[in-house]
């Protein structure tokens, strides 16, 4: 499960929503029912999935694919409107969640691999820096 490069770990990631939803919240450690905030989800780990695709998009734009759906994930990751005041219900069957998958599965596609082989759950401190 250890990506070498930022392109793995874009590649990891785009695999991860790839994945059933049960899978996914076990990978990713859950995230919460409801919004304290109801704005918007930061500092969940739904959040932390975001982050790290916008921040590894770069090594997959250099290392493995330009354009396509890839590009299509980035816009949509920083137009899109993720937070809703219930988190669970919104990552499981929200339709920017749902469109995002989507366009992670066709990245994978589009760049002619597989989905990466996910076998624990994800520490995201491997790849951003988490602040309490």
């Amino acid at each position: 499960m250890n990506p070498e490069n930022p392109g793995e770990t874009y590649w990891m990631f785009l695999s991860l929503l790839c994945l059933p939803i049960d899978k996914q919240l076990e990978l990713i450690g859950g995230v919460p029912l409801n919004s304290t905030s109801h704005i918007s989800m930061h500092g969940t780990n739904a959040d932390h999935v975001l982050w790290v695709i916008e921040e590894y998009y770069i090594g997959w734009f250099d290392e493995v694919s330009k354009g396509g759906a890839a590009e299509e994930i980035q816009e949509l990751i920083q137009t899109g409107a993720f937070g809703f005041p219930n988190y669970l219900m919104d990552f499981i069957d929200g339709a920017q969640w749902k469109k995002l998958r989507s366009l992670a599965c066709m990245a994978i596609s589009q760049a002619g691999l597989d989905v990466w082989p996910i076998d624990r759950a994800i520490d995201f401190n491997d790849f951003i820096e988490l602040q309490d």
